[in-house]
């Protein structure tokens, strides 16, 4: 058996650092989690869903569909730590449930008419669904961190 032992400060020093960025990853799912943010604010000025279906045409008001007010696209925000990246949105009335997977209204204005689904969060049916460009955008958002921890 041949064993070879390798003691160089500059190896040790890189596998340190290396080990320390994958301990905490939380820098990178920082920058995933805003990464997720600006694609649902892109989809919201694009009117697509994350997988770049169109959304249904407005058909009671003139402008762009969820794009009335802004409040809605302005909640979209995120949290993050070592652990991973939760993204969501601040509205909390309803409102969401309503444009991402459709139903009836029931504010003041247009009682009772269909809202079509305008998916603007990465989820279909009631599980998380991310659009494999999103996926490796992360995995290079990942793949960026570990590299930068090493000379």
């Amino acid at each position: 058996m041949i064993t070879i032992s390798v003691n160089s400060a500059e190896l040790t020093t890189a596998l340190d650092n290396l080990a320390r960025s994958a301990a905490d990853p939380s820098p990178a799912m920082n920058e995933i989690g805003a990464a997720f943010v600006a694609r649902i604010i892109d989809g919201f000025s694009d009117s697509k869903d994350p997988w770049g279906a169109s959304w249904a045409p407005l058909k009671h008001r003139v402008g762009e569909p969820l794009r009335d007010t802004g409040k809605l696209m302005n909640s979209i925000n995120f949290s993050a730590d070592a652990q991973g990246v939760s993204v969501g949105t601040g509205d909390h009335e309803g409102k969401v449930l309503k444009h991402q997977f459709g139903g009836v209204n029931t504010g003041r204005m247009f009682r009772g008419a269909v809202v079509p689904a305008r998916p603007f969060m990465p989820i279909r049916g009631n599980q998380a669904d991310l659009p494999s460009d999103w996926t490796d955008e992360a995995l290079e958002i990942i793949a960026n961190h570990l590299q930068a921890a090493l000379p």
